[in-house]
């Protein structure tokens, strides 16, 4: 790693979070953000694995439709 920073580990970990299932409320709560945008827009955090899953999600859902 060239450069680390702690806060780093709330932006991580609330990437973490919602990939796992949390609600987006309690994350916010748990992190102490007055705003759902600021822990939505500021912390969470689009990763490759989870555009994929989405992608992936999307074509199954397509193959069961009549």
């Amino acid at each position: 790693m060239k450069r680390f920073c702690m806060h780093s580990l709330r932006h991580t970990y609330a990437t973490c979070a919602v990939e796992s299932g949390m609600p987006p409320k309690v994350l916010q709560k748990l992190l102490g953000h007055a705003s759902i945008k600021t822990t939505m827009g500021r912390y969470v955090h689009v990763t490759d694995d989870s555009m994929a899953d989405a992608v992936r999600q999307f074509e199954l859902s397509r193959t069961k439709s009549p």
